[in-house]
């Protein structure tokens, strides 16, 4: 058990390191062209997405890192308490605890900056995650992919277990699946990128080319610059926003016909299938009054973090909820960890 918190640690500093009856005119936007080329991958209509336009500054990555040091602080001592335990033979025949001994051995025993620098990714990457149909998608630029790759190999020749490598047309991935699990794991190293995803084993023929690159989005959110557009209406930043589409991701699972439906599990979709009509019409159009949610960074500096939602709201629902609106009385002055006001 020790060994899974441990893991979990890691992968939180890790994740850390790395959230209607008119039409509007178009709108242009002018982005650099190096404006997160990941956006490529991205269906223009897409169940939701969240990317930066901008990588954040060195300055500030380096600001909130010395910040996250007492957690690292705390992770340290956690590592070397498992690590002690793991010599002493405490874990032995656990996998896990054998994969995380590897993982901490290439990472020279701590999480850092400098460490991960070491595995070809970079605080300064670009970043993006979106949906394929619900199934979620995660790309992150790396400054070396064959980093990566070589850091991979020597934690399997320390293990002693090499993870099996698949293949579509020439490009590796790896599939972490039990027999008996209808979704599996999906991981690849690609040109210059980590790609991960979780869908259905069953639905590798309509979905793993796309993942691996190999089909492209015939319409993409980078062709038609939507991320763009909503950071300027909405006065968020590039450095992290996005769009969930909160009725598209109900119609792919409620609508029997829809994609995501025609991929799943068929004891899920008999599942789904059982659903009272009466039911699903009542859920659709409670949706319909919220259809659509979009966040957005407003400030990021050495000092101050800022993120809006912003949930679009049917109009006489929205000016009955805008008559409930009160002042908040101000939090607290003083040096708080945490300082919040409420009103009801």
């Amino acid at each position: 058990m020790k060994s899974y918190r441990t893991f979990i640690l890691i992968l939180f500093a890790t994740l850390f390191f790395t959230a209607c009856s008119k039409e509007e005119e178009a709108t242009v936007v002018a982005v650099p062209e190096d404006a997160n080329p990941l956006l490529a991958y991205v269906p223009a209509d897409t169940a939701y997405v969240y990317a930066d336009l901008e990588t954040v500054p060195e300055a500030i990555t380096d600001a909130y890192t010395a910040r996250f040091q007492p957690v690292l602080d705390v992770i340290s001592k956690q590592i070397s308490q498992f690590q002690t335990e793991y010599q002493a033979g405490e874990h032995e025949g656990d996998q896990a605890a054998r994969l995380a001994a590897a993982v901490l051995d290439e990472l020279g025993g701590s999480l850092s900056e400098e460490s991960l620098n070491k595995l070809g990714i970079s605080l300064q990457s670009h970043y993006v995650f979106y949906a394929k149909g619900v199934f979620p998608v995660v790309r992150i630029a790396l400054s070396d992919a064959q980093q990566l790759r070589n850091a991979i190999a020597r934690i399997e020749t320390k293990m002693a277990y090499q993870l099996p490598v698949k293949d579509l047309n020439g490009s590796a991935y790896w599939r972490v699946a039990q027999d008996d699990m209808p979704v599996g794991l999906y991981i690849a190293i690609l040109d210059q990128q980590l790609a991960l995803s979780v869908f259905p084993v069953k639905a590798e023929d309509s979905l793993l080319a796309a993942f691996l690159g190999q089909q492209m989005p015939a319409e993409s959110m980078a062709s038609n610059n939507v991320l763009a557009v909503l950071n300027q209406t909405m006065g968020y930043s590039g450095y992290g926003s996005g769009i969930l589409d909160i009725q598209k991701v109900a119609d792919e699972i409620l609508n029997p016909d829809s994609y995501t439906r025609g991929l799943l599990d068929p004891e899920m979709t008999t599942r789904l299938d059982s659903l009272d009509a009466v039911c699903v019409a009542e859920l659709k159009s409670i949706i319909a009054r919220t259809p659509r949610m979009t966040i957005g960074t407003t400030l990021l500096s050495s000092n101050e973090v800022a993120v809006r939602y912003d949930l679009e709201i049917e109009k006489s629902l929205a000016s009955s909820l805008a008559a409930l609106v009160s002042d908040i009385p101000s939090a607290a002055d003083g040096d708080h960890l945490l300082s919040v006001s409420l009103a009801i």
